[in-house]
């Protein structure tokens, strides 16, 4: 009988670090944030609680996803944010390049980050747009970004 109680527990615990191991083999969202958050300061604080997390992580590589928005987006916006993401990330929070990847989302209603934790090993998050890109009016004004903190 307790040859019989042993074999359970050990199922069990096998089991539950089983279950452990497999949750944490898979991407997790750390944060999305949108238009009202995209501001220089605000996107700088995400993104330094973002590195702070992957520097603490060796194991964890940082997958950020850029959505332009149905309205008010300027052509070269995106390409533009997705570059400064990661040359952040790289020169200014020292995470390797081989770590960082900055993805094009497509489109949504606003504009929307969102901030990855993607073990070694994991599945790539799926992008999610929900608006074509047939259907984005663009703004006219060239893109212009102000924020001299900003790497």
């Amino acid at each position: 009988m307790r040859r019989l109680i042993v074999a359970a527990v050990n199922l069990s615990l096998f089991l539950m670090f089983a279950a452990v191991s497999l949750a944490s083999s898979e991407a997790r969202k750390f944060l999305e944030y949108g238009t009202a958050e995209a501001n220089c300061e605000t996107e700088m604080a995400h993104l330094d609680n973002y590195a702070i997390t992957i520097q603490n992580a060796p194991e964890m590589k940082a997958y950020v996803v850029v959505y332009g928005g149905r309205q008010g987006t300027a052509r070269s916006e995106l390409q533009a944010r997705r570059a400064r993401i990661k040359r952040y990330l790289i020169n200014e929070r020292a995470i390797e390049p081989a770590r960082v990847f900055v993805v094009d989302g497509g489109f949504r209603e606003s504009l929307t980050i969102e901030l990855w934790l993607l073990p070694i090993g994991a599945e790539l998050p799926k992008a999610k747009p929900t608006v074509s890109p047939r259907e984005v009016k663009y703004k006219r004004a060239k893109y212009r970004f102000d924020c001299s903190t900003f790497y």
